[in-house]
C-alpha cells in the first residue's frame, strides 16, 4: 500500500512557517487541489476543529 503525503503551505502565516496544524481551510484545499489523491483523504481531527 502506497500512502501519499501532500504537502501544505500557509498562505497566511507563511511559506517558512514550520509547525504542524498551523493551516486554514483554504491551505489545507490549495494544497490538494490538481493532485491524484486516490479515494479518500485523511486529516488528524485537530486539523478540523472549530474556532
Amino acid at each position: 500500500m502506497s500512502v501519499p503525503c501532500p504537502q501544505c503551505s500557509s498562505d497566511l502565516w507563511g511559506q517558512t512557517m514550520r509547525v504542524m496544524g498551523v493551516l486554514t481551510g483554504q491551505d489545507l484545499l490549495n494544497g490538494v487541489q490538481n493532485r491524484k489523491l486516490g479515494d479518500a483523504l485523511l486529516f488528524w481531527n485537530w486539523m478540523l476543529k472549530d474556532g
